[in-house]
């Protein structure tokens, strides 16, 4: 019986990441949070919670700083602040990499989550600004409204377009071969 429930067990070997941010105002600063969520091999065809392996939350105080392709953009400040995770993989460098996050232009992807109403999400994890995904004031998750694009005044979620694969024998992420859920 207990060889039946563990072959049923699904696979938690660390293998996917993925970077939601969540980013508020503080007169020109912000204050965010980017919530690491790792997952197992099968999350990436069947993202399930059941994959989930654990999860990696970072502080973020930014500073206004210059984006190209922003309305606003900070320069960041990455702190470890809470996790679940081994130590093998919560010391991962990737974790506390981000450099700056910013808002660009409104999206005119239909992909993407509330039509209409989300913005191009701009990242910096110190290899210069990459499109994130999609962000989208905060409040769209919770049925209320919100303006786009961002006008300062309210939290934004940013939501990533890719995740990050983990290298399961090493603890580590591979930074440079980001792909898409």
């Amino acid at each position: 019986m207990l060889l039946l429930l563990l072959a049923c067990q699904p696979d938690r070997t660390p293998t996917w990441a993925f970077d939601p941010v969540w980013i508020t105002p503080v007169a020109d600063d912000i204050l965010g949070f980017q919530s690491w969520q790792i997952y197992g091999e099968p999350w990436r065809d069947n993202p399930d919670a059941r994959f989930y392996v654990c999860g990696v939350v970072v502080q973020l105080d930014g500073t206004p700083t210059a984006c190209d392709d922003c309305i606003a953009a900070w320069e960041t400040t990455a702190t470890l602040v809470e996790t679940d995770c081994p130590d093998a993989i919560a010391s991962d460098p990737l974790f506390t990499s981000v450099v700056a996050v910013g808002i660009g232009e409104a999206s005119p992807d239909a992909e993407a989550p509330y039509p209409g109403s989300r913005a191009i999400g701009w990242i910096d994890y110190g290899f210069g600004w990459e499109e994130h995904g999609w962000a989208w004031p905060a409040a769209l998750d919770e049925g209320g409204s919100g303006t786009v694009p961002w006008d300062g005044t309210e939290p934004y979620q940013l939501w990533p377009r890719s995740i990050w694969p983990l290298d399961p024998t090493a603890g580590t992420t591979t930074p440079a071969s980001r792909s898409a859920p």
